[in-house]
């Protein structure tokens, strides 16, 4: 028998109301089909599956740095739920898709709806699994691990393939997948340094290596992420097939989008990359918050030069839903109880179950 404690209740209500107010603004108050939505949740299912693939990686990986800060990470799990929840909202905007006026056999509006949220709904059971067998130190939980990272991966590719290659259906690219689990999981990485500035302000808390070993994979991520972005970029140029080379002219070429491009290249990479070559600087936490920040933003600008070119935003709407569901993302990072049922005394050994 379980009992769910107060914080824990808090969480949950926090969660169920977020979600239910996106939903209301998205199918009551705009009824406009927009990509307001889609931009606001691919962001969000990005940070809350690569916090909870970090933690993964760092079972599988033995990763020491990782220990003070694992519990936050995977901490957001249930998140994950809630992104699949508004997965089924997103479905009653699939208008913005140029397939929507086609359908076949793969891309139809109710296909698209059930197979993006059973994923993110067996991701979200995976990394619950992960979460309770970290808690209770189970001797399996080297094999939820591994079992995340893989569901994680799969659910990056759906993020990338479903909801943003086909706004510019038949348009193709095998590569942007891998893209966005690398991005997602360097999210997780820019998510963990604002966690460590947060604990390293407690007094009794020396997490000077732990921030510098975070400092260095975020540098070896931000150098993947740009090393993924050339690769992609010079086999459309290189090829300079039409139907290929017009989705990079729009973006590179085309003004606003051509800066807002320039901008997400300095922001990941040119920035980031000259502050974390300085030693010193990667342990000063207000450094690697700010370099934390930036590849954030950078990655959100990202998603916007994907999609305006072909699909309209509302900015408002659009500021309003990223805030609430990052907001909600700190919420449950900076919880002080696992949320998770407590076990009510008297009923029988081992670990409380989690949601």
């Amino acid at each position: 028998m379980t009992r769910w404690n107060a914080n824990t209740r808090t969480l949950f209500g926090a969660a169920a109301l977020v979600t239910t107010v996106v939903a209301v603004v998205e199918l009551f108050v705009r009824r406009t089909p927009d990509a307001s939505l889609l931009v606001a949740l691919t962001f969000f299912t990005m940070i809350v599956e690569g916090c909870v693939a970090l933690a993964a990686t760092g079972e599988l990986a033995k990763g020491i740095w990782l220990i003070p800060i694992k519990s936050e990470l995977v901490r957001v799990y249930p998140l994950i739920l809630v992104a699949g929840l508004l997965s089924l909202v997103l479905g009653a905007k699939t208008g913005i898709y140029p397939w929507s006026e086609h359908q076949n056999g793969w891309l139809n509006t109710r296909f698209f709806v059930v197979r993006n949220f059973v994923l993110l709904l067996v991701t979200y059971l995976g990394a619950r699994k992960l979460a309770g067998a970290i808690r209770v130190r189970s001797p399996h939980k080297n094999r939820w691990a591994g079992l995340y990272i893989g569901l994680f991966i799969v659910s990056q590719s759906f993020v990338a393939f479903d909801w943003i290659m086909t706004l510019e259906y038949p348009w193709v690219s095998t590569l942007l997948g891998g893209f966005f689990f690398v991005e997602s999981f360097l999210m997780g990485l820019a998510v963990s340094a604002f966690v460590l500035l947060f604990r390293m302000r407690a007094p009794g808390h020396a997490l000077t290596e732990t921030l510098r070993d975070a400092s260095k994979m975020m540098f070896g991520f931000s150098v993947m992420w740009v090393g993924f972005f050339f690769a992609q970029f010079l086999v459309i140029w290189y090829g300079n097939i039409p139907d290929e080379v017009g989705y990079v002219l729009k973006r590179v070429e085309e003004a606003p989008f051509a800066g807002l491009s320039r901008a997400v290249l300095f922001l990941v990479w040119v920035i980031p990359f000259a502050v974390l070559l300085s030693r010193p600087l990667k342990t000063v936490p207000p450094a690697m918050a700010g370099v934390a920040g930036l590849i954030l933003a950078g990655l959100f600008i990202e998603k916007l030069v994907l999609v305006l070119p072909v699909a309209k935003v509302n900015p408002g709407v659009l500021a309003f839903e990223t805030i609430v569901l990052l907001g909600l993302v700190a919420f449950f990072a900076a919880a002080r109880d696992s949320v998770a049922p407590q076990q009510v005394a008297g009923t029988g050994p081992g670990g409380p179950p989690l949601l």
